[in-house]
């Protein structure tokens, strides 16, 4: 993975792929690539017999001995010689159930790369259990039969990357995912709709490749949990529950992850309540440098939010997404968030937000304010932080607005060209 990432900036150095977005440090997470190039890269791959792909259901000569194929359109399976194949990597944008059956039903016993998530799967294809090779898949799973990922998922021992893009019928029930582990090779395994994972105690392997984790729902972070998959660098979880239920799920326990890098989380608690899962029961670990608070309604106090995140001391990245926070001012400290880089608040219900001096924020770069529409009250010594590159300000209030457009023009007044501020007000 670091070498493809390295293979992938040095394109954009080259300008032949075009960056579309990146993250606070740099990192790509987004590219383009122009149309003309497109062309050129699909004739040049074709030539050189790196990948075939088919034009109006034809494939190319020489397609017998593909390694690597996209189908963008349907095409009759015979011609494709399917005994004669040696597939590593398909890539499948034909949204048609039948034609997707027929293709899993071939043997391709090799296979490596499935990605078919242009189409919405009703149903786990029958033949998919049987691809053992397989490392990387990627589906889009609009389940009917129930929320739950087939059992014979776990008969692809080699999997590496499982990635599922799910639009439920049934919205409000999370994907069981029964035989999770059991799955001892997975890196990434990435849900988009909430997955609830089984009690690890009737069946466990180690996960100590597992990376990425999302989306979990209802999450019990017990000692066993953690020593199973003790290398996890990225998790996201969702508590819907109620608040006297919270301590069956040891959330004290995510200090435990060592290597934990990026951390989104969401509360939503049944009845309503007036504390703070932050303080007391959420703990964090000290290597963690992402984290995001979201869709959260009435549970998180702003009062004590500094006290519980602000001391991380490797913590980079901040955001605030639709939270309803309890209390109206935010007031930071002296010697908090010491290496933030980001600050995000999108629709947050803050009213007053204070801090003393710059050096509350001595590192920070960009701030990113969205739909804050109760903002009455924003420190002007932000405006004075040496690192800050990019203030942006979207459909907030006019107090806001005003409040950037101010910094901007001291800022110029001052010399500092660096500093670059966005204001949009779509009221």
């Amino acid at each position: 993975e670091e070498i493809a990432y390295g293979c992938l900036e040095d394109l954009t150095k080259r300008n032949l792929i075009m960056v579309s977005n990146k993250r606070y440090d740099g990192k790509i997470t987004g590219c383009r690539i122009h149309d003309l190039l497109r062309e050129l890269c699909i004739r040049q791959a074709e030539e050189q017999k790196f990948i075939y792909h088919n034009k109006d259901g034809i494939f190319s000569e020489g397609i017998s001995k593909a390694r690597r194929i996209s189908i963008t359109s349907q095409l009759s399976i015979r011609s494709m010689n399917p005994g004669q194949f040696s597939l590593h990597t398909t890539f499948c944008f034909v949204e048609d159930y039948d034609f997707i059956d027929r293709l899993m039903s071939m043997p391709w016993k090799l296979l490596r790369v499935l990605d078919m998530k242009a189409f919405e799967l009703r149903k786990f294809p029958p033949g998919l259990s049987q691809l053992y090779h397989l490392r990387y898949l990627d589906v889009t799973y609009r389940y009917t039969a129930g929320p739950y990922i087939p059992e014979d998922i776990s008969n692809l021992e080699n999997l590496e990357t499982f990635m599922v893009d799910s639009s439920p019928f049934y919205p409000e029930a999370p994907l069981s995912f029964t035989r999770f582990w059991t799955m001892k090779n997975l890196r990434h395994a990435v849900i988009n709709n909430y997955v609830r994972l089984p009690d690890p105690r009737s069946q466990r392997f180690p996960l100590e490749n597992l990376l990425t984790l999302s989306k979990l729902h209802n999450f019990c972070c017990s000692e066993e949990v953690v020593e199973l998959i003790p290398n996890l660098k990225t998790i996201y979880v969702k508590y819907n529950l109620d608040w006297e239920d919270l301590h069956y799920y040891h959330l004290n326990n995510f200090c435990r992850f060592r290597n934990l890098e990026s951390f989104t989380v969401e509360f939503e608690f049944k009845n309503k309540i007036f504390s703070n899962p932050f303080v007391g029961w959420l703990v964090l670990p000290s290597s963690l440098r992402r984290l995001t608070i979201a869709r959260c309604s009435g549970c998180i106090l702003w009062e004590g939010i500094s006290a519980a995140i602000g001391s991380l001391p490797n913590l980079e990245y901040l955001k605030f997404q639709d939270v309803i926070f309890c209390g109206d001012v935010w007031e930071t400290r002296e010697g908090d968030f010491q290496n933030l880089r980001e600050l995000e608040m999108d629709y947050v219900t803050l009213e007053r937000w204070k801090t003393e001096s710059s050096s509350h924020f001595p590192n920070l770069e960009r701030l990113v304010m969205r739909s804050c529409d109760y903002l009455a009250e924003v420190p002007d010594c932000i405006g004075d932080i040496a690192t800050l590159q990019l203030i942006n300000v979207y459909d907030c209030s006019e107090v806001v607005n005003e409040w950037a457009r101010r910094i901007r023009e001291e800022q110029r007044e001052m010399g500092n060209e660096i500093l670059e501020i966005e204001v949009t007000d779509m009221k």
